[in-house]
């Protein structure tokens, strides 16, 4: 029995192995279980949550016990607006305003005139073709 034969047995049947479903599934487990050796890395997500709970736990209670004891501090009142400040205030929100109104007035003419401007686009069309027809006739 050759040697070449016998590699080419082995070979045919580790194919047909590696194409049936249940080894693939076999070996896949074998691989998932290799990698998860232990369930470590699922453990310590677990305890550091539980780890992260209780301190967020503790500190909202001492957050509580302390806030008790704490006053309200009081504000001083915001000191009243010289004129200057006044006038430019207004100054900018004026602007703001009419900047905004322009804008708004734009938009209103450019949906009205848009029927408009169709309207005169045609009128100019009609009137440039009967010109250029009648240049034409007069050429001819």
């Amino acid at each position: 029995r050759s040697r070449s034969r016998d590699r080419e047995r082995s070979h045919r049947r580790r194919r047909e192995r590696s194409r049936s479903r249940e080894y693939r599934e076999r070996s896949r487990d074998r691989e998932r279980d290799r990698y998860y050796a232990d369930a470590y890395p699922r453990d310590r997500s677990r305890s550091r949550e539980r780890d992260r709970e209780r301190d967020y736990r503790e500190r909202s209670r001492e957050d509580s016990s302390t806030r008790q004891g704490v006053r309200p501090r009081v504000k001083s009142p915001e000191p009243p607006e010289t004129a200057a400040v006044l006038g430019s205030k207004s100054r900018y929100y004026e602007d703001r305003y009419r900047e905004r109104d322009r804008e708004r007035e734009r938009e209103r003419e450019n949906n009205r005139r848009e029927p408009e401007r169709e309207r005169d686009r045609e009128r100019e069309r009609e009137r440039r073709e009967e010109r250029e027809s009648s240049h034409r006739s007069s050429r001819h």
